[in-house]
C-alpha cells in the first residue's frame, strides 16, 4: 500500500484507451501516477531523510520514518 511499481507502455492507440478507461478506477483506489523521474526523487529524498534519522540520537525519530 506504501510501495511503489514502474509501467512501462507504449503510446499505441490501444493503449491509451485501455489507460483512459482504467485511470478513474486507479484513482479511486489510492494510486498516483507520477513520472519515472519523480518517483526516483522521492525514493531518494525518503532514503536521505532515514540515513539522517539513523545517524541522531533519537530513536524516535528513526521510528517516525519508518512509518
Amino acid at each position: 500500500s506504501n510501495g511503489s511499481a514502474i509501467l512501462i507502455a507504449h503510446p499505441y492507440p490501444e493503449t491509451l484507451r485501455v489507460l483512459a478507461d482504467l485511470l478513474p478506477t486507479v484513482h479511486r483506489q489510492g494510486v498516483k501516477l507520477v513520472p519515472v523521474s519523480e518517483s526516483v526523487r522521492y525514493q531518494k529524498r525518503k532514503r536521505e531523510q532515514l540515513w539522517q534519522a539513523s545517524l541522531s540520537h533519537s530513536q524516535k525519530g528513526v521510528k517516525n520514518l519508518k512509518q
